[in-house]
């Protein structure tokens, strides 16, 4: 695949021209990835809307290009040949997996292990403040719903899991955790777990000041200022959904068994979804990762030209310093050649070693070897280039 250059200027152009997912397109890569390499390279982007606007005939103002280090003069895009997270992947699968007929409602008679086992614990539960009963287990699927509608609801939670059971999904048990007796268990459709659940609405009264204040007289303390009553309306959960997409189905216009087929769809397709989802985490984890170290990178060369010019400027301070006692020394000796019985043999040997001493300080000997043999800096891992980078601001 053919990787395509840009120079800073070029880039900058090209996304103030079309919207950003436009251009990521024809470079073959995520308008996510795109967006990246221009806040890396400090390319600024239109913000959100700008181009809405645009198209309703507004003028709007562009923001300049800011000027960067040399290192970033240029940018490459190399093609991703992939498939679409978004569309490719669920069209794919609705081919293959989507369910258009009606689907025939089952019968109690011989429940599937996760309603058999929902059933039996719910009639144990009592009544709420709502008038419904719940069994919410930490896996699989959980209910909440009133006496009146649970043998509705569990028909509808067996019909899914019978159909799920003939094209190969299996119930799990899970070890028990800490302070469970029992092991947890749930769905698992091609190695993915299919969490569920299916609730009934309520609707709130509230209680007049005389219902108030007679429950009071009767002895309860605190009373409750809304009374509530099942509405008989369920709505189905897949829980572990990805956030894209439809999620949740309620009976409407139509009740719920009607969309049972775009249920069972959904269901179908989530664990290639699933597997996406953590692709592209990962994916993310990297780029994050990959930033994280772009900015390490970028703080130790910065720390290296610090460092250099540091020393750089010690070595001139240094240099200064000789050029001062020099200077000094010389015009010691001016003075002392005007009284010629001063100068005696310990004269000039101190002043012969105050030189000596003021020569100690030149670093230029020191400084040519080092440029001589590795350039500014001594490891030759360090890349040069940043040297000549104007001043920037820590990441």
């Amino acid at each position: 695949m053919e990787t395509k250059t840009f120079t800073r200027r070029q880039l900058y152009e090209l996304v103030w021209q079309r919207p950003l997912r436009d251009v990521a397109r024809e470079l073959g890569i995520s308008d996510v990835a795109l967006g990246k390499a221009c806040r890396r390279y400090m390319i600024p982007l239109p913000g959100r809307g700008y181009w809405a606007k645009v198209a309703a005939g507004q003028k709007l103002t562009i923001i300049p290009l800011p000027s960067a280090p040399s290192v970033f003069s240029q940018l490459s895009f190399t093609p991703v040949e992939r498939v679409s997270p978004l569309i490719p992947v669920q069209v794919c699968e609705t081919q293959k997996h989507h369910v258009d007929a009606p689907i025939v409602m089952s019968a109690l008679e011989a429940p599937h292990p996760l309603v058999k086992q929902l059933r039996r614990v719910l009639r144990k539960q009592d009544i709420d403040t709502h008038g419904q009963r719940s069994v919410r287990t930490p896996k699989g699927w959980s209910i909440t719903v009133s006496p009146e509608n649970e043998e509705r609801a569990l028909v509808i939670l067996d019909t899914l899991l019978q159909r799920l059971k003939s094209i190969g999904a299996r119930v799990i048990e899970q070890a028990p955790e800490r302070y469970q007796t029992q092991p947890a268990q749930y769905l698992s459709l091609d190695n993915e777990e299919v969490i569920v659940s299916l609730r009934e609405t309520y609707r709130q009264q509230r209680k007049t000041e005389e219902e108030l204040e007679q429950e009071r007289k009767v002895g309860h303390g605190w009373a409750r200022t809304y009374r509530f009553f099942p509405t008989g309306r369920l709505t189905l959960y897949i829980d572990n959904y990805p956030r894209r997409g439809k999620a949740a189905w309620s009976d409407g216009k139509a009740p719920l068994e009607d969309a049972l087929p775009a249920i069972l769809t959904a269901l179908l397709s989530l664990p290639d979804l699933l597997k996406e989802q953590r692709r592209e985490l990962r994916e993310a984890e990297l780029a994050r990762l990959e930033e994280e170290r772009r900015r390490a990178e970028v703080r130790r060369q910065l720390e290296r030209r610090h460092q250099c010019l540091t020393d750089l400027l010690a070595e001139a301070q240094r240099w200064q310093q000789h050029s001062a006692l020099i200077s000094y020394l010389d015009e010691l000796d001016r003075r002392a050649a005007q009284h010629p019985d001063l100068l005696t043999e310990a004269y000039k040997e101190g002043v012969a070693v105050a030189r000596e001493l003021a020569s100690s300080l030149l670093p230029f000997d020191e400084r040519i070897k080092r440029l001589t043999d590795s350039g500014l800096v001594p490891n030759k891992e360090i890349e040069q280039p940043w040297l000549r980078m104007p001043a920037l601001r820590m990441p």
